[in-house]
């Protein structure tokens, strides 16, 4: 079963935002509302589309995620980096 979560770019500042369980904006990818089937996930894809038209985000799209003991942790490379932050001085980040 994959999971997703919706994520974008707040319009203000540019910080990685995920959508949660209220249809608000949160930078807590934990609080994110979770879509374990297609149509859960096409729904938040046109919430994030909506969002976007409306001028609230930027670049919404669905991430994959998988559910730790700690929590939900995104899947990828990026969507790790996008989720903790730049990552200082370019330097390479150790994944546990």
């Amino acid at each position: 079963m994959v999971q997703r979560i919706l994520t974008a770019n707040r319009l203000k500042d540019g910080a990685v935002i995920y959508l949660d369980r209220a249809r608000r904006w949160t930078p807590d990818p934990g609080a994110a509302r979770i879509a374990a089937d297609e149509t859960t996930s096409a729904a938040l894809a046109a919430l994030g589309a909506r969002a976007a038209a409306a001028g609230r985000v930027i670049g919404p799209y669905l991430i994959e995620i998988e559910t730790t003991a700690d929590g939900i942790r995104p899947k990828g490379l990026r969507e790790i980096i996008r989720a903790l932050g730049p990552t200082p001085h370019g330097e390479t980040m150790r994944l546990a």
